[in-house]
């Protein structure tokens, strides 16, 4: 080997306009990782901005469906999620961060700008929400609404951003009772992170039972997810598995990566 060291020539000079324009086309795990270079480069890549400008980059690069499953509604405990990405077709197993016992659940309400708003329960009314991106792996809990009212009434939420702005909102709207028609509803926004309740029922909902049902005794479940290419006039399967028992798809979310804050 030779003693000589390498010649050291310095990198051109590069704006601080244009590293901008180049890290904003970069996907979003790359800028996390450069986010950790420095505070200066931990404060250029983390304002409000840039991550909007990032998101619309990358937006249409990354989607991809994450699908509850599990068994039939009986046996509320047991879900898993299976994400598979559109332009590929790949599929991997998809961790909430959070481990639940044998008696919790898991229940993906939406995502929305790279952020997911999920519903973990570790047993009975112990339950909380919990917003979380999966790039960064920040994470806030927050309250669940449902804990408050009767357990076995009607119980919706609701997931996403304003128009344009880093504010998401988490909308709950609930039966009081279990015979009432009326609903209420209850907000969530992530810049009072607190709950506003509304004294108005603004849902009437009609319901009606049937019980003439019979047993499914099926012992196979197929399941398939395909994307129709219009222009093309054919369908790309996104998803396809088959469990020799029988399972349910409990949730179907479409996602992309990004960076937006919780």
């Amino acid at each position: 080997m030779s003693d000589t060291p390498p010649n050291m020539k310095k990198l051109p000079h590069l704006s601080e306009d244009l590293i901008w324009k180049i890290m904003v086309k970069a996907d979003p795990k790359t800028v996390g990782q450069c986010r950790t270079l420095s505070k200066g480069w931990n404060f250029r890549l983390c304002t409000n901005l840039f991550v909007k400008a990032n998101y619309k980059e990358n937006k249409d690069r990354s989607k991809s469906v994450i699908v509850g499953i599990g068994y039939p509604p009986g046996d509320y405990n047991s879900i898993w999620f299976v994400r598979a990405y559109l332009h590929s077709g790949r599929q991997v197993q998809f961790n909430v961060p959070m481990d639940a016992n044998q008696y919790g659940l898991y229940s993906v309400i939406g995502s929305e700008n790279g952020i997911i708003c999920i519903k973990i329960s570790l047993g009975g009314l112990n339950s909380r929400l919990l917003v979380w991106n999966p790039v960064s792996d920040k994470r806030r809990y927050v309250t669940d609404e449902a804990s408050k009212h009767s357990a076995h009434a009607v119980s919706l939420y609701a997931f996403g951003f304003l128009e344009d702005e880093i504010e998401y909102r988490i909308v709950h709207v609930y039966k009081r009772a279990f015979r009432q028609r009326n609903m209420s509803w209850s907000l969530y926004t992530s810049f009072e992170r607190e709950w506003t309740h509304s004294g108005n029922d603004i849902i009437t909902v009609m319901e009606c039972r049937d019980g003439s049902g019979s047993a499914n005794d099926a012992v196979r479940t197929d399941f398939l997810i395909s994307r129709l290419k219009y222009m093309e006039s054919r369908r790309e399967h996104l998803v396809q598995r088959t469990w020799q028992e029988h399972v349910n798809v409990k949730t179907i979310t479409m996602h992309s990566d990004g960076l937006y804050m919780v």
